[in-house]
């Protein structure tokens, strides 16, 4: 990503957020002094909000760094905040169901030490899941849906491997 530029900007350049949200529909107010750009900032192809920035593209004035502040897009895709977030919801949906069906075949054959030690384990996991899965877009929880049934047969094939 390259600093935001109001000249191109206006003239149409592709502007994402800092992380990689997509901006549209730039324009200036000269009246509001502290924040006179406002832009359309969209999330999973959706309009998410109208926000407000410094004529930098800030979306605080104070000068710190936000993940709503303006950059102008490079011409290369790149992986951006919002997928990489999206990535460790389904690893760490996948990692939780592997180890659900670890647990599961762990009991069935009577493994009761390895059975209460994968437990804690998928206690620990699921600790970093709840919040982002319950709170999260649509999209997120297709993504956690997809990483638990990955997680099920992956699970379920290592514990063949082990047993």
């Amino acid at each position: 990503m390259r600093p935001f530029n109001l000249e191109q900007a206006l003239k149409g350049k592709p502007v994402v957020t800092r992380d990689g949200r997509k901006v549209t529909n730039i324009l200036v107010d000269d009246r509001d002094g502290r924040y006179p750009i406002y832009a359309h900032v969209y999330e999973d192809g959706k309009l998410f909000e109208t926000l407000t920035y410094t004529i930098k593209g800030e979306f605080w004035f104070e000068g710190r760094e936000n993940r709503a502040d303006l950059f102008m897009s490079d011409d290369q895709p790149q992986i951006n905040q919002a997928t990489r977030e999206r990535f460790v919801l389904f690893a760490t949906a996948f990692v939780q169901v592997l180890l659900v069906s670890l647990n599961t075949i762990l009991l069935a054959h009577k493994q009761i030490a390895s059975s209460i030690a994968v437990a804690g384990l998928i206690s620990y996991v699921w600790t970093f899941n709840v919040k982002r899965a319950a709170f999260g877009s649509h999209l997120d929880k297709i993504i956690y849906s997809l990483g638990a049934a990955c997680g099920s047969g992956v699970g379920i094939y290592l514990a063949g491997l082990i047993l």
